[in-house]
């Protein structure tokens, strides 16, 4: 194991803090080491590349169902089992992410650290219900890592990598024009929202920048996440097909040429064969992408008809 994950796998049995200290803390002022230009500099990040950042992360989402670990919580949960409560539950997600990026999430009586608050109080829900699980002795439907802590301080640290990482990585691949010191800034938002979804700083993978953040990305994706889609455990598909169907994406995008891309990107061999239909939908990818990076007025097109659609002048 690289020494980049070695730390934040020390956190894998403690649990991640979903508790109300965060929130009477706000209430008596913000974080000392708050750089709050440099954070508003991270969200005006997103907001200038909304679409291609959605892409990104909505990839990222689909390939981390292959980690078992994540997809057993999924699984048991049955929060996504089927299109439909897939739609609802990625459809929820997304808005809670437009409106850590669109609100104040300082304020305690804003949408969007309600909506932190309620992210907390889901991860303890799915913690504990996992927990119950075990010991009711059902582990051979989901849980065989008897003594697992459940969305742990390291999880959450693999999810944060999930929401940014790919992003941070390879920003042009996705379309993104930018600096480094707006990639950092980036980075430095998603600090600030690990804290308050209740990750500790020395699990925190942006706690130390973007060269950090990055470094530590790519072993995720080399040590865990290849790993993974090379060899998926046996509800990876059909539950990512429920995502897919739900969220009408045939015939522009399919499962295997969302893999596909994602090995293209990193210069990898893909692990199973891919349809002439799938590659025609790398290609469309490749190329909507190459249009986003080549033509900034898409850009702002795109970004401005999915703020109308998810109504994000609300977050604000």
């Amino acid at each position: 194991m690289s020494k980049e994950l070695a730390n934040l796998q020390k956190g894998d049995w403690e649990p991640a803090y979903d508790d109300d200290e965060i929130e009477k803390d706000l209430l008596l002022q913000l974080p000392k080491d708050l750089d709050i230009n440099k954070f508003n500099r991270g969200q005006k990040f997103f907001k200038k590349n909304l679409g291609q950042c959605l892409i990104a992360m909505m990839m990222s989402l689909i390939c981390g169902l292959s980690i078992n670990r994540f997809l057993k919580v999924l699984v048991c949960t049955g929060m996504s089992s089927t299109s439909e409560s897939s739609f609802k539950r990625y459809m929820s997600t997304t808005m809670h992410v437009l409106k850590w990026h669109y609100g104040n999430v300082w304020n305690p009586s804003s949408s969007a650290f309600k909506s932190i608050r309620s992210v907390r109080k889901m991860h303890a829900y799915a913690r504990k219900f996992m927990h119950n699980k075990e010991n009711q002795n059902e582990k051979q439907h989901c849980c065989s890592e008897v003594g697992h802590t459940y969305l742990s301080q390291y999880e959450m640290g693999l999810v944060q990598s999930g929401f940014m990482g790919s992003i941070v990585m390879y920003p042009d691949k996705f379309g993104i024009r930018c600096s480094i010191d707006e990639l950092d800034d980036y980075v430095y938002f998603w600090r600030w929202i690990g804290y308050l979804l209740g990750i500790k700083d020395q699990f925190n993978i942006c706690i130390d920048g973007y060269e950090r953040a990055d470094a530590i990305c790519h072993a995720i994706e080399q040590e865990i996440l290849i790993p993974s889609l090379y060899n998926p455990p046996p509800q990876f598909y059909p539950m990512s097909e429920a995502f897919t169907s739900g969220f009408k994406f045939y015939p522009v995008a399919s499962v295997k040429s969302i893999i596909a891309t994602g090995f293209r990107l990193v210069h990898l061999k893909c692990p199973f064969s891919v349809s002439f239909a799938d590659k025609l939908r790398v290609y469309f990818a490749r190329g909507f992408l190459s249009f986003l990076f080549y033509f900034p007025s898409f850009t702002y097109y795109l970004n401005r008809t999915i703020e109308r659609m998810y109504q994000c002048h609300r977050f604000t």
